[in-house]
């Protein structure tokens, strides 16, 4: 049993954007979160062309461990309403080696004997959307650059090129 709450208002000119998670469950569960709980704020604005986000994250695995973040994603329309520009910087840490690379993609960065782990994780990625029809359809395209820091200081490093055409009706 998971239970969630929500909270969203606007303030200081902008969205802000408030979650909560606990998940009730027992070792013999099937668990589909992997955390005890998590909390999220992300605030949303426009500073003259641009659309700035910044969410902050914290939450706790079950055997204790915390791991915290933050994302900051300004993103502006190079061309009105057709190519859009996105920046993103994400940052994570957590107590003990219990953050993942990015499974879909920089997973294969990780060393399949001391596996693909790590305490603190750096993701950089900058990239353009190309919007054929709204956000129903659109073409996208960009760089990611990814580094994970195991306790004992040894690093994965991954650099991933996206290309990508996303629809939904």
């Amino acid at each position: 049993t998971a239970y969630y709450a929500n909270l969203q208002f606007t303030a200081a000119g902008g969205n802000v954007n408030v979650d909560f998670l606990y998940n009730d469950v027992s070792m013999s569960d099937v668990d589909g979160f992997g955390f005890e709980w998590g909390a999220s704020a992300a605030y949303t604005t426009k500073v003259g062309n641009w659309e700035i986000m910044a969410n902050i994250l914290f939450g706790e695995r079950h055997d204790g461990d915390s791991v915290y973040g933050f994302v900051f994603m300004p993103s502006t329309f190079l061309i009105e309403d057709r190519l859009e520009f996105v920046a993103r910087y994400q940052y994570a840490a957590s107590e003990s080696d219990s953050l993942k690379l990015t499974k879909r993609y920089a997973g294969e960065a990780g060393d399949p004997v001391k596996g693909r782990r790590g305490s603190e994780n750096h993701t950089v990625y900058a990239g353009l959307n190309y919007y054929l029809c709204g956000h129903r359809a659109k073409v996208q395209t960009g760089v990611e650059y990814e580094t994970l820091e195991r306790e004992n200081g040894e690093k994965a490093n991954a650099v991933t090129f996206l290309a990508a055409f996303r629809m939904y009706f």
